[in-house]
């Protein structure tokens, strides 16, 4: 619900930015950070002190940057950022990225027992970067379910934290890279959509495929778990050290896809007492959008008193956008503003000023929203296993397809799905008159599709739940598919190729 009306946003709440590594790998850049225009606009850094498993500061046993750094970054800050509160930004899991390995066998990367496993068991060492991004992973990850790697970790932050006189401590790529990763899952299911956790939820749909559901739901709930553990084993660590140190961590602003993809199931976090403070990303899409999570992310902090960042993308939207987004975030009451980030600011030669609202701004002014049952089912629900699926023991289909797909989110209203899907025409319209397929996803897909020819993952029989998914299967080798509609989305496939695997 939407009322217009007007408020004062300036001074109002905290104002807060991020700040990346290699802005702080000199001690020049330390001081341009830190310069007096700077620190007036904030009241916050996080200052990112472990990027690819690495410590920016001085550490007895965590590897330094490689052939970056020969100075502290984190002690600099400390000197010279006398008047905002730093905040230690760790990335968690993530680890390493790139075809050369790390030069000190130290390093978490060359510890095998750490590192994550997708669905059949290969390491994700073992990717090339076309399989990386195929699978939407950034690169080498630690296994959330390793108990030695949680004990290293939160070794990794009581040593900071003794040693250095930071405010609080911020946890990033708190998550799995996405559904196909951690080993169990039971089913052959590859994700578990909104609709099928409507499904499930909902207790519909035939009883072989709700015990499908319920399983691989089981499992999504012990992924999460075991990021939740790391949370748990950190907010501890802490406490023992310093009671008044603050954690906090950064989130995806839709927690049915955060759960049901990344295992990042933030809300237990609020629940059960482990954050303090919560940064939701909202950094993609239009101003509805971005307005509509924040607003059930409010809704949900409110829930547990825990106070609530909205974290908006200052590096990819102009001056403009972020004002428009950050009157609705306070709209919403979310007085809390951190950009990300203030080095892309800088090196674009762009006003940080010009990124904050001062003086009087029109807002829409949001009132009460419900939170929706399928939300609230993540918010409430205990998922655990109930039975393991039966497998008929059939060989199974494969196909090979390459796709162009163009991104619709939960929160977008009609006009951006209709844009959406206009585009997809277009891409229908250019390859029915015979351009590339090649030329026409460069031109129109998203992410991965773009950058490698639309080449995907295979897809198995078992997985394409969906009559449209379905209907691949009957293509002829170099047929296009019609604009199918899914979770996300819409996507175009040709079809280039059919296998036999073996059986279930």
């Amino acid at each position: 619900i939407f009322f217009s009306g007007s408020i004062s946003s300036a001074q109002a709440g905290g104002r807060g930015t991020w700040v990346v590594r290699f802005d702080i790998d000199t001690p020049q850049k330390v001081k341009e950070l830190c310069s007096q225009e700077n620190q007036s606009q904030f009241d916050r850094f996080l200052v990112q002190v472990r990027g690819r498993a690495d410590s920016w500061y001085e550490s007895s046993f965590v590897p330094s940057p490689e052939g970056l750094v020969d100075f502290d970054p984190l002690a600099a800050i400390l000197a010279e950022c006398t008047d905002v509160e730093i905040h230690a930004w760790l990335n968690v899991y993530y680890l390493w990225t790139g075809d050369i390995p790390p030069e000190n066998l130290n390093h978490p990367y060359y510890n095998d027992e750490w590192i994550l496993k997708d669905r059949t068991g290969r390491s994700v060492k073992d990717y090339s970067g076309l399989e990386q991004r195929q699978r939407w992973i950034e690169g080498v990850y630690a296994d959330p379910a390793s108990t030695d790697y949680r004990a290293y970790f939160s070794d990794v932050v009581r040593e900071l934290v003794e040693n250095y006189d930071v405010a609080g401590v911020h946890l990033d790529f708190i998550r799995y890279p996405g559904a196909f990763f951690g080993a169990g899952g039971g089913t052959g299911l590859a994700k578990v959509t909104r609709q099928d956790f409507a499904q499930w939820h909902n207790k519909s749909g035939d009883a072989g495929t709700r015990a499908a559901l319920s399983e691989r739901i089981g499992w999504e709930q012990q992924r999460s778990d075991n990021v939740t553990n790391l949370v748990r084993d950190v907010k501890k660590t802490m406490e023992q050290v310093n009671p008044d140190l603050r954690l906090s961590a950064s989130v995806f602003p839709d927690v049915i896809e955060a759960f049901l993809d990344k295992g990042q199931k933030w809300t237990d976090w609020l629940q059960e007492g482990l954050l303090d403070e919560v940064y939701v990303m909202a950094y993609f899409g239009s101003a509805p959008r971005i307005a509509s999570q924040l607003l059930q992310c409010k809704q949900i902090c409110e829930r547990y008193k825990v106070r609530m960042w909205a974290g908006l993308g200052a590096y990819i939207k102009s001056a403009v956008d972020i004002q428009t987004e950050i009157a609705s975030a306070k709209g919403s009451g979310v007085d809390d503003i951190c950009l990300f980030s203030l080095g892309h600011l800088l090196k674009q030669n762009k006003a940080v000023s010009g990124y904050q609202l001062d003086g009087q701004v029109e807002a829409a002014v949001h009132g009460e929203q419900i939170i929706p049952p399928l939300v609230l089912c993540v918010l409430d629900d205990d998922f655990a296993v109930t039975t393991q699926t039966a497998h008929s023991g059939a060989p199974s289909r494969s196909i090979s397809l390459r796709g162009i797909f163009r991104y619709v989110d939960a929160h977008d209203d009609y006009g951006n799905v209709h844009d959406q899907y206009a585009i997809m025409q277009e891409v229908q319209e250019a390859l029915g008159q015979g351009q590339s397929f090649l030329q026409v996803s460069r031109l129109y897909s998203q992410a991965g599709t773009r950058r490698d020819g639309g080449q995907l993952p295979d897809l198995a029989y078992t997985d394409a739940r969906t009559r449209d998914m379905q209907h691949l299967f009957a293509l002829k080798t170099g047929e296009y598919s019609d604009i199918l509609p899914v979770h996300n989305g819409f996507w175009l496939f040709q079809k280039v190729g059919q296998s036999l695997l073996q059986k279930d």
